[in-house]
Parts: structure tokens; C-alpha cells; sequence
């Protein structure tokens, strides 16, 4: 361009010399001019020359800063995989702390269950010595008082003469025996005659019998008796002998009783000599029970010392674990400690890396001119009438840089379809965002971009795509909680970032404008419609700053902090927007809404004046009529909507070709938005995006146009700041 005026000067510098040269008189005016010419294509040839070489120098050293710019965002890269892999790790061993835990607490649960089971068993064991010792006590009782009986009447049958005291019983109250109890029925003293004489031989065999120790056992004075009838015939003939034997016995010695005396004390020494062989038995089986009971008393006091070592070697054990317990749990508050300090450390890290790969990225596109697309994918909508399993026919990839669009084989629709597609189309962007990401993450990468209007550039920011694609979502969101869209939350930016630079000495001013683009005509939104006042005739106009403004248009002076404020423009300017239902969208926008807000800064110790203008645009969504289905007025609304995108398109086109002209008033939106298309300002595209299938066709176009928008190379932005004595000289000639 800086070529084509110098050749300009240079011709009408000809043309003087031409009129020059024919004035004088008996001048030759081809000779002159001929002179003239090539001494005018010397000085355009050596002012192309060091042009070139300073466009060169210049070039080269942009290419030199963007190469050293994409090493520091490969640098940025490779440290936040590091720090990515780092927080990795740190979950790792989190997860394996934890699975240390979870067994210890095993291991204790299972400790006091033994624990538990070992105290139950050292009572079942203390109740059972309990029971076995009172069972000794009473074995040892039986067995001294079968002794005592046995003994003492033993004592009773050795008195071969006993004394007239000892008569009927001994000295333990116990009965005494069969001869004292002869000598006992009071007959007076006895004869000692021959027959007497064999007699007391006879009771002297017996008396003679050593007496029974205590713990012996007592010999049985014949076969004991079989049970049952055989036991009866037997006992009856041993009744029947000892009957004889004492009569024989008592007519030797001449008694004068009746052999039935003689038969009952017979048959009550046959008894006691039962009852001794009974008592023998009993004793026999409480020694033999006894005996068990000693064996299971030791048993049981061997069981007890083993338990006891066992629970003294539980005891031991539960106080290491405790220990270890103590130390684990140390251990483990110190690790999360410093785990939650390395976590936030790992996240301020990956924030200050992902913010400076931004901060670069910024600045590679900054120094490369282009312009910044960012797509998205909306999530369906109950109007889809989607299956729930049903997944968007553009993914957008894990690195969130590109995205693919599915297409099924022809013929094919429905979840059978999707199983059968496959990638048609790969699309890469400075950002891509997928269905699950919401408002924050998106404003997070436009946030810096929204800050240069307070620098003092022309910033413009649109959202583009389909009707139904989500664009007025994306751009103005819903109420005033995590839904809000792009224009609210600037606005809270924008006065976050105002309050920074008021501490270093900077004074704002900022006015808000709202108007729409209906069917090529400009309609002020925010205009007060109570006394039904007929739009004005509205006008772009260029202002002293290089800006395009709006004639007739109201402008609200707003403080950023007032969220009421804001939000109650937003729901004036939503109530006048030209809306309507079509087969694609219940609330379709049929005209493109600006939304402008128009910065004014002052520095009075740095003599600064900044002037900047942020645009946000919500364009009306190209359609096509097949689909959406308009008649009458929304048809034409439709025609102008397609025509002024379509003006759009080739402004985008010739500024990538680098044309001459560029047709920017070719559409009323093209025109408005010039200063920021034309390499003065900075502009940002969001590429909405519908995820059915039906949308396919439609969405891969819009694609196609990002792709070629975000090659459009504008030049470096301008700043708009200026001293403060000029700023003060503008406003008084205006």
C-alpha cells in the first residue's frame, strides 16, 4: 500500500514537472519530462530498495521472537506434563498410604477379635478349674469319710474281750461286732467251757485280722454276688451257711437263744460285709475319679500357662501395633500435610503454567496478526429428543486443540448408525470445548482477551454457527448464577481489572450501548419504549479514536461492580431483541445484537489518555429454510440474517487474500465492525456447535469458515493511547 502512494506522488510530481517544463518558453517538454521521470524512478527505486530491506529486517525479526516464543511455550509444556506426572505420583502414594492403613486397621480388628476370643476362653477355663476343684473337694470328702467308716469298724471286730462299757456299741457311736453282740444280750458271764473255748478260738481267728489302712482296699471274702436271679439263689445259700454256722456255733456254746436270733445277726454281718464290699467300690471309683480330675486339673493348668503366654505375647503384640498405630497415624498427618502442601504447590504451578502458555500463546497470535477461533459443542437439549446413551457426532479430542466430526454410511441412522461411523473431518483450533464444559471455562480463555479494551485496544469478540448452536447462550447466559455467558461476567473482568489500574493512578469513565441489526437496519435496544417513541435514524460514524460508534443510540454510564445494574440491562436489551420459533429453535434471534461497551481513561501523573471499545456480538444463526421451516416476515428475516453472514465470509475472504479492497459496506454488520477487522484491534470468533446428527452437514461448514477465519493474519493491534495535552485538545475541537 505504502508502494502504490509513493508511485502516486511520484506521478503527480511528473505531471507538475510536465506543466513546469511547457510553461517556460524554448524549453523541450518531452526531453524535460524524460529527464525528470528517470530521475524521479532512480529515487523510487532506492526508496524501494531500503523499504524492502527494512520490511525483511523486520520480518526477520518477527519470526526471530516467534520462534523464541514457541520455545518458551514448548518449555511451559514439557513443566506442566512434569508437574502433571508430579501430582500423579503424589496420587499414587496416596493411594498406596491409604491401602497401608485400610490393612492395619485389618490387622487391629482382626487382633482384638483374638483378643476377645482368647479373654472368653480364659473364662470358660477359669470355670471349668472351678467346677474340677469342687469336685476334688468333694471326691476328697467321700474318699475321708469311707475311711473313717472302714476303719472303725475294723477296731470294732479285733476286741476279743471286750469290757461291759463296750456293750452294743464302740466308741465312735458305730455298731460293734457279731461276737460282742453275743456277748451283749445280757445273759450274764459267760461259760468257759470247751465249746466256749472253740468259740472264742473261733472269734480270735477273726480278731486276729490286722485292721484295714485307711487309703486300702478291702479284700472280698468270696465272689461277690452275679445280678439277677443268679445274685438272689446265691445270696439266699450264703444266708442259708452263715445261718448254720451260728447255730452251730451257739450250741456249742451253749446259748440259750433261739436260732432266729442267731439268723438275724448273721444276716446283718452278711449286710455290713455288703455294705464294706459297696464302700470298697465307691472308694475305688472316687480314687479313679479323683485321679481324672488331677489329670484334667493338670491338663487344664498346662492349657492355662499357654494361654496365658499366648496373651502375654497378644499383649506385646497390641502394644508394638499401637506403637506402630502412633507412628502411623504420625506418619500419615505428616504425609497429608505435606501431600496438601505439594498438591496446592502442584496446582498453583499448573495454574501460573497453563496462565503463561495462555499469556504466550496471546502474544504469538498478537505478533502473528490472526485472528483467534475457539470452538464448542453444545450439550443435547431436550428439543434433540436424544437417546440418554446418545454421544455428539463431533468429539472434541483429549489435547483440546482439535475435534473430529462422525459421519455414518449412507443409509444408516439412529445409536446403530454411530456404532458404525467413523472420522470424516479433523479440525484444529487455538481451543476447543467440549459438551461437558461449562461458562467458567470458557470465560477463563477469553478473560485476558476481554482486558486489552481496558488498555486501550478495539477488541472485538463474536459468536458464530448455526441457528439453534447455542450462540446467544454462550454470549449472554441465563441469570446471574454459574449459567451467566460471556457479556456478564466481562463486565465483573472488566471491573476487577479497573480496580488494579485506579491504584496506580488511573481514572475510568464507561458507558454501555446495546443495539441489533434487524433485516439491515440498526435498532437501539436499551431505548426507552413507555411513550412508544419511533426509532431514530441510526448512522456508523468514525470517531477521533479510530472507533466506529452509532448515531441516535443511547449510552448508559454503568459502574461495573453494580451487578444489578448490569443484569437489568441485560434483561431490557434480551425483552427488545427480535426473537421467534422455528422448527430448530423456540427462541430464534433474528438479528445480530452488539453489545458495546466504550472505555475513557485518564493519568494525570503519566499524562495519559486511553481510549477503548470492547464488542461482543451475538449473530443471528444461519439457517437453512428447508429445515427452520419460516414463512412471511421470518423468511425475509432469514434472507437478510444469510446475506449479511455471507457479507461476512467474503470480508474474511479478501482480508486472507490480502486484497486491495475489502468489501466491509457490503453489510451494516461488516461495516460496524471495520476498526476491528482492518488490523486495528483484536478479534476473537467462537465457533458454536449443534451435536445431532441431523446438524452434521451444516456444522462442517461452519468448521470449514473457522478454519479459514483463524488463517486471516490482521497485523499487530494498535493501542489507542495518546498525552494528555492531545487527548485535551481532540475534545475541545469536538
Amino acid at each position: 500500500m505504502a508502494a502504490y502512494s509513493d508511485l502516486n506522488s511520484l506521478k503527480d510530481k511528473l505531471s507538475e514537472a510536465r506543466r513546469q517544463a511547457v510553461s517556460l518558453p524554448g524549453a523541450d517538454p518531452a526531453g524535460a519530462a524524460a529527464s525528470e521521470l528517470t530521475e524521479l524512478q532512480a529515487q523510487l527505486k532506492v526508496e524501494l530498495s531500503l523499504k524492502e530491506r527494512a520490511e525483511r529486517r523486520e520480518e526477520a525479526e518477527r519470526q526471530e521472537r516467534i520462534a523464541t516464543y514457541a520455545q518458551l511455550v514448548a518449555v511451559e509444556a514439557a513443566k506442566a506434563k512434569a508437574l502433571e506426572q508430579a501430582r500423579k505420583d503424589f496420587e499414587k502414594r496416596e493411594k498406596k498410604l491409604i491401602m497401608e492403613r485400610d490393612e492395619y486397621c485389618d490387622r487391629a480388628s482382626a487382633l482384638q477379635t483374638s483378643a476377645k476370643e482368647y479373654k472368653e476362653m480364659c473364662e470358660r477355663v477359669e470355670a471349668e478349674k472351678r467346677v474340677l476343684q469342687r469336685g476334688l473337694e468333694r471326691v476328697h470328702k467321700q474318699m475321708k469319710n469311707v475311711q473313717h467308716r472302714c476303719g472303725g469298724d475294723g477296731q470294732s471286730d479285733t476286741e476279743t474281750e471286750p469290757s461291759d462299757s463296750d456293750v452294743g456299741t464302740s466308741s465312735g457311736g458305730r455298731r460293734v461286732g457279731f461276737f460282742g453282740r453275743l456277748r451283749g444280750r445280757g445273759r450274764g458271764p459267760i461259760d468257759r467251757s470247751p465249746v466256749r473255748g472253740a468259740a472264742n478260738h473261733q472269734s480270735a481267728e477273726l480278731a486276729a485280722r490286722p485292721p484295714l489302712p485307711p487309703n486300702a482296699e478291702l479284700s472280698d471274702p468270696g465272689p461277690r454276688a452275679p445280678s439277677g436271679e443268679a445274685g438272689a439263689a446265691t445270696e439266699d445259700a450264703r444266708g442259708a451257711a452263715a445261718l448254720a454256722a451260728a447255730e452251730g456255733l451257739a450250741a456249742a456254746a451253749g446259748c440259750s437263744s433261739t436260732p432266729t436270733s442267731a439268723l438275724s445277726l448273721a444276716a446283718e454281718e452278711e449286710a455290713e460285709l455288703r455294705r464294706k464290699t459297696t464302700l470298697t467300690a465307691e472308694l475305688e471309683a472316687a480314687q479313679r475319679e479323683a485321679s481324672e480330675a488331677s489329670a484334667a486339673a493338670a491338663e487344664s493348668a498346662a492349657e492355662a500357662a499357654d494361654l496365658a503366654g499366648e496373651n502375654e505375647r497378644l499383649k506385646g503384640l497390641m502394644k508394638d501395633l499401637e506403637r506402630e498405630n502412633i507412628e502411623l497415624k504420625t506418619l500419615m498427618g505428616a504425609t497429608k500435610k505435606q501431600c496438601r502442601e505439594t498438591l496446592a504447590d502442584l496446582e498453583r504451578r499448573v495454574r501460573e503454567g497453563e496462565t503463561q502458555r495462555r499469556k504466550m500463546h496471546n502474544l504469538i497470535q498478537e505478533l502473528r496478526g490472526n485472528v483467534r477461533v475457539f470452538a464448542r459443542v453444545r450439550p443435547f437439549l431436550p428439543s434433540d429428543k436424544a437417546p440418554p446413551e446418545q454421544k455428539p457426532w463431533i468429539s472434541v479430542n483429549a489435547d483440546g486443540f482439535s475435534l473430529d466430526v462422525l459421519q455414518a454410511p449412507p443409509g444408516q441412522r439412529g445409536a446403530q448408525a454411530q456404532s458404525l461411523a467413523e472420522v470424516s473431518h479433523t479440525f484444529h483450533y487455538d481451543k476447543c470445548f467440549s459438551p461437558g464444559e461449562g461458562q467458567e471455562a470458557m470465560f477463563t480463555e477469553v478473560s485476558e482477551f476481554v482486558q486489552s479494551a481496558l488498555d486501550g485496544y478495539n477488541v472485538c469478540l463474536f459468536s458464530y454457527g448455526q441457528t439453534g448452536s447455542g450462540k446467544t447462550h454462550t454470549m449472554q447466559g441465563v441469570g446471574a448464577s454459574a449459567m451467566r455467558g460471556i457479556i456478564p461476567r466481562a463486565i465483573e473482568q472488566v471491573a476487577e481489572y479497573k480496580a488494579q489500574l485506579e491504584e496506580q493512578g488511573w481514572v475510568y469513565k464507561m458507558k454501555v450501548s446495546f443495539i441489533e441489526i434487524y433485516c439491515e437496519k440498526i435498532r437501539d435496544l436499551l431505548k426507552s419504549n413507555e411513550k412508544k417513541v419511533p426509532e431514530l435514524d441510526h448512522k456508523i460514524v468514525r470517531n477521533e479514536w479510530g472507533a466506529n460508534e452509532v448515531t441516535n443510540c443511547e449510552k448508559v454510564a454503568v459502574d461495573p461492580k453494580d451487578n444489578d445494574a448490569i443484569e437489568q440491562i441485560m434483561e431490557v436489551a434480551a425483552r427488545a431483541r427480535a426473537t421467534t420459533k422455528t422448527d430448530m429453535n423456540e427462541t430464534s434471534s433474528r438479528s445480530h445484537s452488539v453489545f458495546m461497551l466504550h472505555l475513557e481513561a485518564t493519568n494525570t501523573k503519566l499524562n495519559a489518555h486511553i481510549n477503548g471499545q470492547l464488542n461482543l456480538c451475538d449473530l443471528a444463526g444461519s439457517e437453512r429454510v428447508d429445515r427452520s421451516g419460516v414463512t412471511g416476515q421470518s423468511l425475509t428475516e432469514a434472507k437478510n440474517i444469510n446475506k449479511s453472514l455471507s457479507a461476512l465470509a467474503h470480508v474474511f475472504e479478501s482480508l486472507s487474500k490480502q486484497a486491495a479492497h475489502v468489501p466491509f459496506r457490503d453489510s451494516t454488520l461488516t461495516y460496524l465492525l471495520e476498526p476491528a477487522l482492518s488490523g486495528q484491534g483484536k478479534t476473537l470468533m467462537i465457533v458454536n456447535l449443534s451435536p445431532t446428527e441431523l446438524s452434521v452437514s451444516e456444522s462442517i461448514s461452519t468448521l470449514r469458515f473457522g478454519s479459514k477465519v483463524n488463517k486471516v493474519e490482521l497485523g499487530k493491534a494498535k493501542r489507542q493511547i495518546t498525552a494528555g495535552s492531545t487527548a485535551n485538545e481532540k475534545k475541545a475541537t469536538r
